[in-house]
């Protein structure tokens, strides 16, 4: 039996747009008051603006940073197959391969809004994520919590 799943690229691409939007955010969290201040004709600038019009791009760029770097370990595909465990990872072009007797856990990862996919962890301590809008994904959390050895 093989069971795969496999993300379309709006889905694959959507995590980083939403990372995006939210550096974006906390960067226009930065330039209101800025805005503001000018609009007010507010001469000379108090040193708390310019310190608040200086954190908030930084915290944007680090929040972006945050965002994009915790996705390298999602599978954006994956097949698994009797003797076998096949994925790839976001912004990976080459997809890996698992023998089923490498996978140590298959852990539920739970969020605000309940179950938001699954984590694989390999007995080399690797992980993989496999998220719940991925097709198939509880249907090869549990085939691979059924095939693990002890």
């Amino acid at each position: 039996m093989t069971i795969s799943g496999e993300l379309t690229k709006w889905q694959a691409a959507s995590r980083r747009l939403a990372a995006g939007l939210v550096c974006l955010v906390w960067c226009g969290g930065g330039v209101w008051p800025f805005h503001a201040a000018v609009s007010r004709h507010l001469a000379p600038l108090d040193p708390a603006l310019i310190g608040m019009i200086a954190f908030f791009p930084v915290l944007g760029l680090l929040t972006f940073w945050a965002m994009t770097r915790r996705d390298g370990w999602r599978a954006v595909e994956f097949t698994c197959d009797d003797s076998s465990f096949q994925f790839r990872k976001v912004r990976r072009a080459q997809g890996e391969t698992r023998a089923l007797s490498e996978v140590v856990k298959i852990r539920e990862a739970i969020g605000r809004a309940g179950l938001i996919g699954y984590e694989v962890v390999f007995r080399d301590g690797q992980k993989v994520f496999l998220e719940r809008r991925l097709p198939n994904a509880q249907a090869a959390a549990d085939w691979l919590r059924s095939h693990r050895q002890p």
